[in-house]
């Protein structure tokens, strides 16, 4: 199986990016602006949390991030104004306040 972002070069280009968060990244907790997630793909695998850290280092609305390898977890701060410009950012904020709430 491919690493946790696996297209990360097309993921802003594709909505399946939304698709692939739902079936692979599981929501531990969310408010607006504050995010932690976890997937078991990040777990002891470096190679996918470097792809992880590189793909959010380039998202201009994440304030900061960090990647747990051992727990596979990651925590993104952004703000929710800068997200409401960029319409897929929008769309995944939209998830993963769904997926959250139904917990």
């Amino acid at each position: 199986m491919g690493g946790v972002f696996t297209g990360c070069a097309n993921f802003v280009k594709q909505k399946s990016a939304i698709s692939f968060l739902s079936q692979h990244v599981e929501v531990l907790h969310y408010v607006p602006g504050r995010v932690r997630l976890f997937s078991h793909q990040l777990i002891n695998n470096p190679d996918n949390v470097q792809q992880v850290k590189k793909y959010l280092d380039s998202i201009s609305e994440i304030h900061a991030f960090s990647v747990n390898p051992g727990t596979g977890s990651v925590l993104i701060q952004y703000s929710p104004v800068d997200v409401a410009g960029n319409p897929l950012l929008t769309e995944v904020e939209k998830l993963v306040a769904r997926q959250y709430r139904r917990r």
